[in-house]
């Protein structure tokens, strides 16, 4: 356990620069999603009120929300992409935070506070599964892009982004599951 905690902590500050640069990406998104909606542009056609899960089971509202989040939000949407094409994981980056931001713009002040830490996790869990689908599709695309210098072809440069992927879905697992913990007592908080 403590190489394997080693090794994603190796892999989180090799993607150092990426993970300031897909930050700036996500929020950046989500401000410009938040100043077109207060321009009064109808972007989306969305309703009111949205609640997906059942408030009553906080344990079943946590665990699905982190599945779906990990399974579908994270790896589906976001880390597979890359593997077509290096460069979707940060379209649907974009396009989620953007999203995100036309959907914020709609909340009150005390609504917005209580979405804010559920929103930076899951923000940050999204981000890091982006750098995995980004170096997992440069790692077959230009694999001397993603590993510079070590001359790798392009099975080695995938095996290798492979390996770095499943460690910085560990810090994904972490920060969803927090994030579902938040979201849940936020929901729980708001429904009583």
């Amino acid at each position: 356990m403590r190489d394997f905690l080693r090794l994603s902590l190796q892999a989180f500050f090799k993607s150092y620069r990426p993970f300031v640069v897909y930050n700036w990406l996500f929020f950046g998104a989500i401000i410009v999603g938040v100043l077109l909606a207060q321009a009064n542009m109808r972007l989306l056609p969305i309703g009111e009120e949205v609640q997906a899960f059942d408030s009553s089971n906080v344990g079943f509202m946590v665990l699905g929300i982190f599945l779906f989040n990990l399974v579908l939000s994270g790896f589906v949407l976001t880390t597979l992409p890359g593997l077509v094409f290096f460069a979707l994981p940060s379209v649907f980056l974009f396009y989620r935070a953007f999203v995100w931001g036309i959907l914020l713009n709609q909340l009150f002040t005390p609504q917005f506070l209580a979405a804010l830490p559920t929103l930076i996790l899951e923000g940050e869990g999204y981000v890091l599964a982006a750098i995995c689908g980004t170096n997992l599709g440069l790692s077959w695309f230009k694999p001397d892009w993603a590993y510079k210098n070590k001359g790798f072809s392009r099975l080695e440069a995938l095996k290798m982004a492979s390996r770095e992927c499943v460690h910085l879905y560990f810090f994904v697992v972490i920060f969803l599951v927090v994030a579902a913990v938040v979201e849940a007592v936020t929901i729980v908080s708001f429904a009583g």
